[in-house]
């Protein structure tokens, strides 16, 4: 296997530029900020294992992340009293080229913010409604996907059959904070949201109180 930069971080975390640092994990999973972190608080929930996208999880995996995403929604709530937007481009393993996704590990983002163009973005991406997290994992096995959902926990889903650019639902996100052209995390790292983001959940998150969780 190639170097994988996901699969690096939790086994050197003494080395780690300060975007890599991880502010919570359980077995399966860790937490760290964005590159490109668009607005503060931006996380990411990344697998220990090295699979494409999430819907390669396995049953105790499964569990994991569902209790994982339900802490980091709750934690951001308390902040900024909404729920976050999460979303993934979901890669498959024999087709790298169909996926949306820039890394080729599976990562999913919770993103503190509230898209005004949402229903503009469901319905230019195509978005299919569903139900749960069972879909996804049912239905887009060796699929390349695209996975949302929104500040209610309504979920979206699209699979991938022809390409998609890159970055797509960042690109949307830039759009609706208007910093259009600053959707790209490899030239607009946004250092400020990434040290204010790191400072305040390596605190925040690992003795965070998740009872009374919906």
């Amino acid at each position: 296997m190639e170097y994988c930069n996901f699969c690096n971080i939790p086994k050197n975390k003494a080395n780690l530029p300060v975007a890599d640092t991880v502010l919570f994990e359980n077995q399966n999973f860790y937490v760290i900020t964005s590159i490109g972190c668009l607005v503060k608080d931006y996380l990411m929930i990344v697998s220990k294992r090295h699979i494409v996208s999430m819907c390669y999880l396995n049953k105790n995996e499964k569990k994991d992340f569902q209790c994982l995403v339900n802490k980091l929604k709750k934690v951001l709530f308390d902040i900024h009293q909404f729920y976050p937007i999460i979303f993934e481009h979901g890669g498959v393993n024999h087709d790298i080229n169909r996926s949306a996704c820039c890394i080729m590990h599976a990562h999913v983002h919770i993103v503190p913010h509230v898209l005004t163009n949402e229903k503009e973005m469901i319905d230019k991406l195509s978005l299919m409604q569903i139900s749960s997290y069972a879909d996804l994992f049912a239905d887009m096995y060796e699929k390349p996907y695209l996975f949302f959902s929104n500040n209610y926990g309504d979920m979206y889903l699209r699979d991938v059959i022809d390409i998609v650019p890159s970055q797509i639902i960042r690109k949307w996100i830039a759009h609706d904070i208007g910093i259009n052209e600053k959707w790209d995390w490899k030239e607009y790292p946004f250092d400020e949201n990434i040290i204010s983001t790191v400072e305040k959940m390596k605190l925040l998150l690992p003795n965070y109180n998740t009872r009374g969780m919906l």
